[in-house]
């Protein structure tokens, strides 16, 4: 009988093993590069580029202006030292707002509202990505006053990443740590 139990569980380990093999390592994101209607419709022209200034500077908190919700939209990427430095743009109902460079944050107010957010990462330096082979969506209901601090993080060019909503302290920690994007469209 142990010896029955024994086989069966090496023949067990055998087949997961080699139905595990034949997968791939890294997960295939779920949008391709600017296919998904939803994706166009979020995000903005393909070929819009920035060009971003870092503002290393104390964070201090602001509350919204009248009538406003204000954004923090946080990222943070690993470059690959002289080769990949990613550049998150971020894009706003359709049009692109801005954009993150390594670890950084946009600072953005807000009418009250549903907002589709986007951002993709394209890349700077000897390595370039042409086409983004991840985008990151996410759905904000702005209520006038309020705070929203979204988070997004990659390990570089053609990851997989997404927005996600974070604890007012976390977002904190990292405002504090991190360095205001000023970008412009070129």
């Amino acid at each position: 009988m142990r010896t029955l139990l024994l086989s069966f569980s090496a023949f067990m380990v055998l087949a997961c093993a080699g139905t595990l093999c034949g997968q791939s390592a890294s997960p295939k994101p779920l949008l391709g590069p600017f296919k998904a209607p939803a994706v166009l419709a979020a995000c903005g022209p393909k070929k819009t580029r920035f060009a971003i200034k870092l503002q290393h500077h104390p964070f201090i908190p602001t509350p919204p202006p009248s009538g406003m919700a204000r954004v923090y939209l946080i990222t943070e990427t690993q470059a690959i030292p002289l080769v990949h430095t990613p550049i998150t743009k971020i894009g706003m109902d359709g049009q692109w707002i801005g954009a993150n460079k390594m670890a950084s944050y946009l600072a953005l107010n807000v009418a009250p509202g549903r907002h589709v957010f986007c951002a993709t990462i394209a890349g700077h330096g000897l390595m370039r990505v042409r086409e983004p082979a991840s985008v990151a969506l996410a759905n904000l209901n702005a209520r006038t006053g309020d705070t929203y601090d979204l988070w997004n993080y990659s390990m570089g060019a053609g990851d997989a990443f997404t927005f996600t909503p974070i604890n007012p302290d976390q977002a904190a920690m990292y405002l504090e740590t991190m360095a205001e994007s000023i970008s412009h469209a070129k």
